[in-house]
């Protein structure tokens, strides 16, 4: 019985007790631009994207209209088109610019004051660079 016991217990621990699905999504081009497809060829975002970057959890695209956005693995929206200008992934989260101008660091602490966001992973502002807050983007 011993044996028995130690036999499946060394089973479980070698094949795992979960049971989870992966689902793997690819970007897929159509002639000049892409599309987000899951394992199985469904599409699961109507939109086509002009260019893509990916994310550990989801896809920095632009659109037709050079509008960047971010969507999930899933292809839902995170940040939709034309919120913001420039969007770039830094590690885990986003940098956001809305003005078309480059951001630049005022003065001589390299610190940006204005026209910056950082975004987590939900699209959510968790920084916001300001006369009072300053934001240094660095390694």
């Amino acid at each position: 019985m011993k044996k028995l016991l130690m036999a499946i217990l060394a089973l479980v621990m070698l094949t795992g007790c979960s049971n989870k699905n992966d689902e793997s999504t690819i970007m897929a081009p159509i002639k000049e631009l892409y599309c987000l497809y899951d394992q199985d060829g469904r599409i699961l975002n109507e939109n086509l994207f002009k260019s893509y970057i990916e994310c550990d959890f989801g896809y920095l695209v632009t659109n037709e209209e050079n509008q960047v956005g971010l969507i999930s693995l899933n292809g839902e929206d995170i940040i939709p088109f034309g919120e913001y200008k420039t969007l770039t992934a830094v590690s885990n989260m986003f940098c956001a610019t809305k003005d078309v101008e480059a951001t630049k660091p005022v003065g001589t602490d390299g610190f940006i004051y204005e026209n910056l966001y950082i975004l987590n992973s939900k699209g959510d502002i968790i920084y916001s660079a300001s006369e009072e807050t300053g934001i240094k983007i660095s390694g």
